[in-house]
């Protein structure tokens, strides 16, 4: 019989979970004991074993997103088994029959930072194919489409620089003449590669911030007379290069 799986809870103080890789896919057979999926919360990480046989019939939290604890996070069953109504009370078939609904009345769908991107480069969002859920248009579909609609202009050293990188003029986003800076500064915003924060480092980064605000910070200053270090400092210097921090690294180790 088809049944739902839930995300479970894992501590008290747990609200919440995310799925960060699904093992099992839809529509392959697992066995007990099989690890269906990676969970990570904010304060460890674990695989979630199925408690009994069966295929997995469909995923309701995709990789990556978060579900409250005891929350439905997919469909299991018999391969040919009838998940219809599970997926209503789940709220899944009834966003389908919206998107499916939006199509037949022609409307675009396209989150907003895509729009804007396609209006600032004269491409008409009605000509890009979207790879998201339910065809949605996104910034990365934008930026495969290409063409801007007019040639950017810029300066002879940025086209110089472009040439260099393996970059388009017409790649970079920004009003008005293309400079060298204009360049270096997309070719470096290309280059980086940006890691989502865990659940887990989500979590030490609220504390950490939380203790700057609500904990006296102090710092205690004190002078010292460095004369005489100053002068050994000096008389050593034909023999051996020190530096202060050298010196006070040995004091500070003497005193402890």
């Amino acid at each position: 019989m088809a049944k739902y799986i839930t995300m479970p809870k894992l501590g008290l103080t747990m609200k919440e979970g995310k799925i960060t890789k699904w093992y099992v896919g839809e529509g392959t057979e697992f066995k007990t004991g099989d690890a269906l999926y990676a969970l990570e919360t904010d304060k460890l990480a674990n695989d979630i074993e199925a408690t009994e046989s069966g295929f997995m019939r469909k995923h309701l939290v995709q990789e990556g997103e978060n579900a409250p604890c005891l929350a439905p996070v997919a469909i299991i069953g018999n391969i040919n088994e009838d998940i219809t109504e599970l997926l209503k009370a789940a709220g899944k078939e009834e966003k389908a029959e919206e998107a499916k609904e939006s199509k037949k009345a022609g409307r675009i769908i396209a989150s907003p930072a895509a729009k804007k991107l396609a209006s600032e480069r004269g491409i008409k969002i009605e000509d890009i194919v979207g790879s998201g859920p339910d065809g949605r248009i996104t910034v990365d579909d934008v930026e495969a489409y290409g063409g801007t609609g007019k040639t950017k202009k810029s300066t002879p050293m940025a086209s110089k620089i472009a040439d260099k990188y393996n970059v388009s003029i017409d790649e970079i986003n920004k009003n008005g003449r293309i400079t060298k800076q204009d360049v270096l500064d997309h070719v470096s915003r290309k280059n980086e590669t940006r890691i989502p924060m865990t659940t887990m480092r989500k979590v030490i980064a609220a504390r950490m911030t939380e203790s700057w605000h609500t904990s006296p910070v102090v710092h205690f200053n004190i002078r010292v007379d460095m004369t005489n270090i100053k002068k050994m400092k000096n008389e050593l210097k034909n023999e051996i290069s020190l530096t202060y921090t050298d010196i006070l690294v040995k004091i500070t180790s003497k005193a402890l």
